[in-house]
């Protein structure tokens, strides 16, 4: 009996495992359709970054910032660079861009922005 539970939840724990990696394989090439419009942050962080821009200059990314820093980091021109999907909060935000024709996924932390899965400190 207890060799039967202790296979059963290596099995399960092997199959969890399998899942998280085939979920974690990097996002594939990407197409923009002609008519594809960028979303627009909602009207809370808006109104959040004017508040937060009128005490201190440049402290929350416009999302053209975002969208040149993304294209100076890849080398490219920011035509290029297209924002798929973003998700907000004041002080942090996930966004996925379309990068030459290349799915990424990016991430702010206050003014950081970096991709998703690097580490600032990490030495180059």
């Amino acid at each position: 009996m207890k060799k039967t539970v202790l296979l059963l939840m290596l099995t399960l724990l092997a199959s969890t495992l399998k899942a998280q990696e085939t979920e974690q394989n990097k996002y594939p090439d990407c197409q923009v359709s002609e008519g594809f419009k960028e979303p627009l942050r909602e009207k809370k962080i808006v109104k959040w970054a004017k508040k937060m821009n009128k005490f201190n200059e440049g402290m929350f990314p416009s999302l053209e910032d975002i969208k040149s820093h993304v294209a100076i980091e890849n080398d490219c021109d920011i035509n290029e660079v297209t924002l798929l999907r973003l998700s907000e909060q004041t002080g942090n935000g996930i966004y996925i861009l379309c990068v030459k024709g290349k799915k990424m996924k990016y991430k702010r932390m206050g003014t950081i922005i970096q991709r998703q899965g690097q580490s600032p400190f990490a030495e180059k």
